[in-house]
């Protein structure tokens, strides 16, 4: 199992405390990415499972706004590359899969995975696309 795998979907996407606002000094990001986020921060998705044609919003701390999130499929081909974007609720950076590839074709239904990267820790969540 990958390093900072979050396990299992989530309905919604809480107000929780683990997308804090961006604070100055170590919160910022460094020059050239995004800054790492406290431990217990990671990826959610909702709706999860997302039915054809529902766009499934991936979610992260705001830190990590511009920073690249590729989905996988399970035999970890990237299918599509999005980016976190700042101004989602409660300081969330956010992306929105509409369950397309690079070429704008609806991918089959199945399990795939949002993967994100920031120097040494990964991050993912499982996406569950339904027919």
């Amino acid at each position: 199992m990958e390093r900072g795998f979050a396990l299992g979907p989530r309905p919604h996407l809480p107000d929780d405390g683990l997308f804090p606002e961006r604070t100055s000094g170590a919160g910022e990001p460094a020059a050239g990415g995004p800054a790492p986020a406290p431990a217990a921060a990671s990826l959610r998705v909702a709706p999860n499972p997302a039915r054809a044609g529902e766009s499934a919003r991936i979610a992260a701390p705001i830190a990590w706004a511009g920073a690249p999130v590729d989905i996988v499929d399970v035999s970890g081909r990237v299918v599509r590359r999005l980016t976190l974007i700042a101004g989602g609720a409660a300081g969330r950076a956010e992306a929105d899969w509409d369950g397309r590839d690079e070429r704008g074709r609806r991918i089959a239904a199945g399990v795939y995975h949002g993967r994100l990267t920031i120097g040494e820790t990964s991050h993912a969540v499982t996406i569950v696309r339904l027919p």
